[in-house]
């Protein structure tokens, strides 16, 4: 009888484990980040966006507060190994939050403004998120450290 019981938990337990069906997180196919400051005066000073597509850099060449698609130049494959890295870690964060579009208070107090549009399957999603990450959600400040570090190299 004891053998039954053991054999049946046994079994129990084996046809009870399931393999772990997690999704990987999707990168997205192209995605336009920068920083810009809504209190700018200064035409064509403003602001600094670049475009990460095809494993290509492109810096957008306008300087103003919404990124130019018309206005891009290809960088170095140099630069575009310091960029690279914001699409390979683009947060889960964000694709969680697809329509929280302001995170943070973006531009309060004058301050910087980071500026996100990430395209996957031909969908754009747009956030505008405060720079500094003393004022943003946890789960996305290393990314947004990471963005604003990225911007200070290119």
């Amino acid at each position: 009888m004891k053998n039954i019981i053991a054999t049946c938990i046994l079994l129990l337990l084996i046809t009870s484990c399931k393999k772990s069906t997690t999704a990987p997180v999707p990168k997205p196919d192209s995605l336009i980040f920068g920083r810009y400051n809504p209190m700018c005066m200064t035409p064509n000073t403003c602001g600094q966006f670049y475009l990460l597509q095809n494993n290509m850099l492109f810096a957008d060449q306008s300087y103003y507060m919404t990124p130019n698609p018309f206005a891009l130049a290809k960088e170095p494959d140099s630069l575009y190994a310091i960029a690279k890295q914001l699409i390979d870690n683009f947060p889960t964060y964000l694709l969680n939050h697809p329509n929280d579009s302001l995170i943070g208070c973006p531009g309060c107090a004058d301050g910087a403004v980071i500026r996100l549009w990430a395209t996957t399957n031909d969908v754009r999603t747009k956030w505008d998120v405060n720079a500094d990450t003393s004022q943003i959600p946890v789960g996305l400040r290393l990314y947004i450290w990471q963005v604003n570090n990225v911007l200070d190299q290119l």
